[in-house]
């Protein structure tokens, strides 16, 4: 299964918040079981707030998209959007 996670995980209101413990969540379950489905990220803030720590920064790296090649070879599938 693959899930695209469509949120505002680089800014600090409060949907930035709750997009990155949803995040969180996610990547929690994912390294106990890595093999349950691929997530990906696409941000809709590009600009990224100062205020976001390090870890937060590395964890949306980790999972966001790289490129249009990237997306257009993710949603050639069937997959789930959650915005």
């Amino acid at each position: 299964m693959k899930i695209v996670y469509c949120g505002q995980f680089r800014d600090q209101t409060g949907y930035g918040v709750a997009a990155r413990g949803y995040l969180k969540s996610f990547d929690a379950y994912l390294k106990k079981n890595p093999n349950a489905f691929s997530l990906k990220l696409y941000s809709v803030i590009a600009a990224e707030s100062n205020k976001l720590s390090q870890e937060d920064v590395e964890m949306i790296k980790k999972y966001e998209f790289e490129s249009d090649s990237d997306i257009d070879n993710t949603i050639k599938e069937d997959y789930i959007f959650i915005w």
